[in-house]
């Protein structure tokens, strides 16, 4: 009987060091993925992220996990690996970013004999530039008024011809102030 923990690169002191490295920020400076690294509910994601980059080649599996837990990279890694898992699912064997001359597809489902049967190119359409830092704002609001003791409903109006303001930092926090009181 092999009593031997596996390895996890998520696992418990994972989650001690990003809570030891970002969970004295207030919520609302934090990674957007703060929560699926460090909330107990979210542990089956990291257990299913483990398996999945022990899939990987590992020196391919460290470089993957490295990145992996920044606002940018998480959802298209995510998204990247969930269809290599998919396509594992249905019985093809796969090979993540194996180099076809100057193409590097996500991944190269091969048959028996290792030979390409069909190439695979992940496509996740990232935020237009600026997008990214519009959500972490309004996140950073949200955050903020999760601090208030009581439940609040707030309900934000603005021209229907366009796009509302994304909140600065300052406004964010008045909201909050102004809702305490």
């Amino acid at each position: 009987m092999n009593t031997e923990q596996a390895f996890r690169r998520f696992g418990p002191q994972f989650v001690v060091e990003q809570r030891h490295r970002y969970g004295k920020r207030p919520p609302e400076n934090r990674m957007l993925s703060y929560d699926l690294a460090v909330l107990d509910e979210y542990e089956p994601w990291r257990i299913w992220l483990d398996e999945q980059l022990d899939l990987l080649p590992q020196t391919t599996a460290e470089a993957f996990a490295t990145n992996l837990w920044r606002d940018q990279n998480f959802w298209p890694d995510v998204i990247e690996l969930a269809a290599g898992a998919a396509l594992r699912r249905r019985g093809f064997a796969v090979e993540f970013e194996r180099r076809w001359g100057n193409l590097t597809p996500d991944w190269t489902v091969v048959g028996e004999d290792a030979t390409p049967v069909a190439l695979v190119e992940v496509l996740t359409h990232s935020p237009q530039q600026g997008t990214s830092a519009k959500i972490k704002a309004w996140h950073a609001l949200v955050e903020r008024l999760k601090q208030i003791p009581v439940p609040v409903v707030s309900t934000v109006a603005g021209d229907p011809s366009r796009p509302l303001d994304t909140p600065d930092a300052r406004t964010a926090k008045r909201i909050a102030q102004d809702l305490r009181r």
